[in-house]
């Protein structure tokens, strides 16, 4: 099954609440154009012989125009929470890449940082990775997170997720 982003769920429940309000305002309606009892609001269960606090609770708790803002502003937003600048990747800065959100990580070099971790341990000693010639290589971690990312995009450099 798929799983629903936190900001659908939220979409779907401003929207269900928004649909729920509209049904509840034209009941209220109805009842009042055709002098039938009405099933009491929540406002005049809380404070029957009070009506500005009544009006007060109805504003604050029932104003499907606060719904509708929500949903207007989720709506327009891509995301619910703030994000961090994307790194790009040439910046394998291993000591920030592992200050990483996991998240992220597993987007930079398609693995766990434990899944990094372990596949280090299995490579670090071999002697592929120790040459003797004038031009030195880069770091092991760092030609392992490489490696990763390009296997990871297909070696086309593409990202899909």
């Amino acid at each position: 099954m798929r799983k629903i982003s936190e900001r659908q769920f939220a979409i779907r429940e401003l929207f269900m609440m928004l649909v729920l309000l509209q049904l509840e305002e034209t009941d209220c309606l109805v009842d009042a154009a055709l002098n039938l009892p009405s099933i009491p609001t929540l406002g005049s269960i809380i404070s029957p012989n009070d009506a500005s606090k009544q009006l007060i609770f109805a504003l604050e708790f029932e104003d499907s125009a606060r719904v509708a803002d929500l949903l207007r502003y989720v709506l327009s937003n891509r995301y619910l929470h703030d994000r961090l600048p994307a790194r790009t990747r040439d910046e394998f800065n291993l000591g920030q890449l592992f200050d990483m959100r996991e998240n992220d990580f597993k987007q930079a070099v398609r693995t766990t940082k434990s899944g990094f971790l372990f596949l280090l341990e299995k490579i670090y000693l071999h002697y592929v990775f120790y040459s003797n010639s004038r031009q030195s290589q880069l770091p092991i971690p760092h030609q392992l997170a490489l490696t990763l990312e390009r296997i990871g995009s297909n070696g086309n450099g593409a990202s899909v997720g």
